[in-house]
């Protein structure tokens, strides 16, 4: 089996050499084990799909924009995936809390240099069931007491819009921008998310210019020789109040993107899985190609792993480690007990086999021995003809017959015992 580091494709045959999508020629021809998902690259890469991956509409498009920097840092595509899994989490998370729009108002009065300069908002809740906190901060970088702070007294209802305000000193005149300003919104039940807002700019006027542009409107009233009074400075005056510019209020809408939450602890988290994988990987490995060493290599690996975890691992990624480490051991003790199984059905049989020599090569005779037809006992007949013999040489032959007799009577009687014996022997 095949599988392509770049794309993940899996090819099932046991032949293949190269990706059928990539071709043999793809992005991870060349990728050697050392130099795939290093950890400095896996950081630089989460913080560089972090910035783009919020603000594109689909996920396609981010798939496009990550193929040469994947390709650049030799990021796999299983890496990548667990990657996209997390901001995806985060992007599901906070989908509510997004659900809204943000304006500002161009038409800035009375912004001048060194005096108070008012700033105005306009959020707008589009959701139907939520409600919602809001909060605005931006840090001048030019200044370390210049700040904006804004925020609603309380929760913002659905379909709502309410202005925000704050004020804030400028020390120079110009053009001003106001760049990395910060929202934060907060739901009812105290989730929230961070969003950052495009920059936005107004002028920041000289406060002294405009006293004397005051008082020199104000002067053009003389009075002529012939009693006609020139009151076109009164009249100027009279339409530059007129003018509704200032009362009109010039909404732009501002963009925003979400900041993601605990991009650290991502990227330690992403480190923390490449790193087990890598070790879990290695023990896999030993414990295929020795099977009798595997109770050595299971204490071996299993401090390294812990080593692992203490020395370049934080404490809040411990947890995926000790799962890999429990995965690893459980397998280990798995093929421990089969092999105890194996033993136990072994030694049975060969307990088995020793029961069948005993009873039957030790055991004593059947019972059906006894019901064999026991021969005739040899004295029966034999006896009574001895006893014939006897009396008749008693008659012919007196006392010496008689001695024979008894001669012969001795002689059958160890002849039956003996023969008698041998057949219980038997």
């Amino acid at each position: 089996m095949y599988k392509c580091l770049f794309c993940g494709l899996v090819n099932s045959s046991e032949t293949a050499k190269f990706c059928n999508e990539c071709g043999p020629n793809g992005p991870a021809k060349d990728w050697t084990p050392d130099e795939i998902d290093q950890e400095a690259k896996v950081t630089q890469y989460v913080s560089m799909l972090g910035e783009f991956y919020f603000e594109v509409e689909n996920l396609l498009e981010v798939e496009k924009r990550s193929l040469k920097m994947r390709e650049r840092l030799k990021i796999s595509h299983e890496t990548h995936s667990e990657i996209i899994s997390k901001f995806d989490e985060q992007n599901r998370a906070i989908a509510h809390l997004s659900n809204f729009r943000f304006e500002f108002n161009e038409n800035v009065v009375d912004a001048y240099a060194g005096h108070d300069t008012f700033l105005n908002f306009r959020y707008t809740n589009l959701s139907e069931e939520d409600m919602f906190k809001v909060s605005l901060l931006w840090s001048d970088p030019t200044s370390v007491d210049n700040h904006l702070h804004a925020e609603t007294d309380g929760f913002v209802n659905p379909q709502s819009v309410v202005a925000i305000g704050c004020s804030t000193i400028f020390e120079r005149i110009g053009i001003k921008e106001v760049a990395k300003s910060k929202i934060t919104i907060t739901d009812q039940y105290g989730e929230y998310a961070q969003f950052l807002v495009e920059p936005f700019r107004f002028k920041v006027n000289n406060h002294e210019q405009k006293i004397s542009n005051h008082i020199t409107t104000n002067q053009n009233i003389s009075i002529e020789g012939r009693g006609v009074v020139d009151a076109s400075g009164v009249s100027a005056d009279k339409a530059n109040h007129s003018l509704p510019s200032e009362a009109v209020s010039i909404w732009k809408k501002l963009n925003f993107s979400y900041i993601p939450v605990d991009l650290e602890k991502l990227k330690e988290d992403i480190k923390a899985k490449i790193i087990a994988k890598q070790s879990f990987m290695k023990v896999k490995e030993v414990n295929h190609g020795s099977r009798n060493n595997l109770t050595n290599v299971t204490g071996d690996f299993k401090d390294e792993i812990q080593d692992t975890i203490e020395t370049s691992v934080p404490e809040s990624t411990k947890n995926f480690q000790g799962k890999i480490e429990r995965e690893f051991i459980k397998d280990t003790e798995v093929n421990h007990e089969s092999v105890k199984k194996i033993f136990k059905i072994f030694f049975v049989i060969l307990c088995l086999i020793f029961l069948y020599f005993i009873f039957t090569f030790i055991s004593p005779p059947s019972s059906d021995m006894g019901s064999r037809e026991m021969p005739a006992a040899p004295g029966a007949g034999d006896a009574e003809r001895c006893l014939e013999i006897s009396e008749a040489l008693k008659l012919k032959h007196g006392p010496v017959h008689e001695q024979k007799k008894l001669i012969l009577k001795e002689e059958f009687e160890d002849k039956f015992c003996t023969h008698f014996e041998k057949y219980w022997k038997k």
